[in-house]
C-alpha cells in the first residue's frame, strides 16, 4: 500500500512539473491526502504527516492557479491553508472521541504514547515554515529592487498564525517569529507610500517608533498581572533593541545625507532611549552617553536648519557646552532623585560640555571672532569649571553630589 501511494504521488509530480494538470488531478490529489493519513495511521509513522499536509497544499495552490489567482492570493491562502490545519489538527487531537476512532481503527500503538505529540509536532513545524517563508523572502525581493508589497497579506496571515501559537505553547520563539513578521509588514506599508532610497536602513523614523512602542510594551509586560503573557518579555526587548539600533545607523546616514526629518528624528531617538535602554545593563550609564551626543546632534541639526551661520555657530557651540556642564551637574541629580527607574548617570555630560566650550573658545580665538580677552575669559571658565567637576567633586561639593547621595 504504502509503495503504491508513494509511486501515485510521484506521478501526481510529474504531472504537475509537466503542466497536465486538471480536475482529474486535484481530485486525485484529495484522495492521496485522504490515504495518506490513513498509511501514516496504519504504519504508526505519525511525523510523516507532513507528506500529506504538503499534498493538500499542493493541490489547493494548483486549484486557485487554475481559477487565475495571482501570487499574491495564492502566498495567502498558502498560509491561511498552515493556520487552519494545524488549528484543527489540535482541535481534533484533543477531542475523546478522535482516540476512540484512533483505537478502532487501529493507530493506537498498545502500551505506547506520543502519538498525537508527534502528529501536533509536525504539523506545526510545517505551518511555521509556510508562514515564515513570506517574511524571510520580502526583505530579499525588497533589496534586490522588486515589488514586496504582495507578499503582505501572506506576512500578516503569518503574523496571526505566529501569535496565535506562541499563546498556545506560550513560547518565546513564536514572540521573535510574530515582532518579526510585524516589523516587516510595517516596513512594507512604510516603503509602499513613503518610497525610501534603502529598504529598512532608510526607514529610521519607523524604527524608532516601532522600538520606542516594543520597549514602551515589554515596560508594561513587568506586571505581575501580565504574568500569562510574560515570554513577549524577552522578544519584545531584543527586537526593540536591534531596531533602535538599526534607527541610529539610518540617523547617521540621513545626517550625512541633509535629511530634513533629521531634528525630529533625533528626538525621537532621544525619547526611546529612556524605555529601550530600560532592561539594559548598566542603563543609566547608557542614558548618560547616548542622551548628550543625541542631544548636540539635535541642537546642531537645528541650527543647520535656520543657518546660523559659523560665527553664531561657534558662540553656540560654547553655550551649549555650559549647558551641558549644568545639566550633569544640576538637573540630572534631581531628575535622577525622582525617577531612580528612569535614571540618568550624568558623570558624562559635563566631561562632553567642557570639550565644546574649550573648542569652541580655540575656535573663536584663531578666527578672531572673539578677541584675546573673551577667549581668555571662557578658557578661565573652563579651567575653573574642570577643577570643580574634578578637583571637588571627590568631595561631594559639585551639583548636591555628596556622599549621602
Amino acid at each position: 500500500m504504502a509503495l503504491l501511494w508513494a509511486v501515485g504521488l510521484v506521478k501526481l509530480g510529474l504531472l504537475l512539473l509537466g503542466g497536465g494538470v486538471s480536475a482529474k488531478w486535484l481530485a486525485t490529489a484529495g484522495l492521496g491526502v485522504v490515504t495518506g493519513l490513513l498509511l501514516i495511521g496504519h504504519f504508526h509513522r505519525f511525523r510523516w504527516v507532513a507528506l500529506p499536509f504538503a499534498l493538500g497544499l499542493a493541490g489547493l495552490l494548483v486549484g486557485l492557479d487554475r481559477l487565475g489567482f495571482g501570487v499574491p492570493w495564492l502566498g495567502a491562502a498558502a498560509v491561511l491553508y498552515a493556520l487552519l490545519v494545524w488549528r484543527f489538527g489540535v482541535a481534533a487531537l484533543a477531542q475523546p472521541a478522535t482516540w476512540r476512532l484512533a483505537g478502532i481503527m487501529g493507530f493506537i500503538v498498545p502500551g505506547g504514547a506520543g502519538g498525537s505529540r508527534q502528529v501536533e509536532e509536525s504539523l506545526h513545524a510545517c505551518a511555521l515554515l509556510v508562514a515564515a517563508i513570506p517574511v524571510a523572502v520580502s526583505p530579499a525581493l525588497a533589496l534586490l529592487g522588486s515589488s514586496a508589497w504582495e507578499m503582505l497579506p501572506a506576512i500578516l496571515l503569518g503574523l496571526l498564525l505566529f501569535t496565535l501559537a506562541g499563546w498556545h505553547y506560550r513560547s518565546v520563539l513564536h514572540a521573535y517569529a510574530a515582532l518579526i513578521a510585524l516589523t516587516v509588514a510595517a516596513w512594507l506599508i512604510d516603503a509602499r507610500w513613503m518610497k525610501p532610497e534603502l529598504f529598512a536602513l532608510g526607514q529610521p523614523l519607523l524604527n524608532v517608533m516601532l522600538s520606542a512602542i516594543m520597549a514602551l510594551a515589554g515596560v508594561g509586560l513587568e506586571s505581575e498581572k501580565f504574568a500569562s503573557l510574560a515570554y513577549w518579555r524577552a522578544p519584545l526587548r531584543s527586537i526593540g533593541t536591534l531596531l533602535y539600533l538599526l534607527a541610529l545607523a539610518g540617523a547617521t546616514l540621513a545626517g550625512l545625507a541633509g535629511d530634513p526629518r533629521l531634528p525630529g528624528l533625533l528626538a525621537l531617538l532621544c525619547a526611546a532611549l529612556f524605555p529601550v535602554a530600560r532592561p539594559w545593563p548598566n542603563a543609566a550609564a547608557w542614558r548618560g552617553l547616548g542622551l548628550p551626543l543625541l542631544l548636540s546632534g539635535l541642537v546642531w541639526s537645528l541650527a543647520a536648519r535656520v543657518d546660523v551661520g559659523w560665527r553664531n555657530g561657534i558662540e553656540l557651540t560654547s553655550v551649549w557646552g555650559y549647558a551641558l556642564w549644568f545639566g550633569g551637574n544640576w538637573l540630572l541629580p534631581r531628575w535622577n532623585a525622582r525617577r531612580p527607574g528612569w535614571a540618568v548617570a550624568p558623570e558624562f555630560w559635563p566631561l562632553l560640555g567642557l570639550v565644546f566650550v574649550l573648542g569652541g573658545s580655540v575656535a573663536g580665538l584663531m578666527t578672531s571672532v572673539w578677541s584675546p580677552a573673551v577667549a581668555s575669559a571662557a578658557v578661565g571658565t573652563v579651567s575653573v569649571l574642570a577643577v570643580a567637576e574634578y578637583g571637588l567633586a571627590g568631595h561631594g561639593l559639585v551639583g548636591g553630589r555628596d556622599a549621602d547621595g
